[in-house]
C-alpha cells in the first residue's frame, strides 16, 4: 500500500479501482474515495453491495444518483442459485481438507 501511496504522490497516478455492485458500476479514482469506501466497507461488512445499492446517505456520498430501480424479473435473473454460490467453493474445501 506504501508503494502505491508513493507513487501516486510521485507521479500524480492512481490505481483506478472499479466496484460492481448489481447493474452498477462505481470506480474509485482517488485516494480520498478509496479511503471513504475502505471505511464504509469495514463498518457495512458484506451488506456493503446492498447499501450501494439501495442507501441513499451512502449514494450521496459517493455521487451515485438516486438508487436504481429494478423489476421483479431483472433482479431474479441477476441472483445466482445457491448451487451456483456454493458449488464454486466446494474446491476450495477439498484443498483446504487435503
Amino acid at each position: 500500500v506504501f508503494r502505491d501511496v508513493l507513487r501516486a504522490v510521485e507521479e500524480r497516478d492512481f490505481p483506478t479501482e472499479t466496484i460492481k455492485f448489481g447493474p452498477e458500476r462505481m470506480y474509485i479514482d482517488c485516494w480520498v474515495k478509496k479511503h471513504t469506501y475502505d471505511t464504509f466497507k469495514e463498518v457495512l461488512g458484506s451488506g456493503m453491495q446492498y447499501h450501494l445499492q439501495s442507501n441513499e446517505f451512502l449514494r450521496n456520498v459517493f455521487e451515485l444518483g438516486p438508487p436504481v430501480m429494478l423489476d421483479a424479473a431483472t433482479l431474479k435473473t441477476m441472483k445466482i442459485s445457491r448451487f451456483e454460490r456454493f458449488s464454486g467453493l466446494s474446491g476450495v474445501f477439498a484443498s483446504q481438507s487435503s
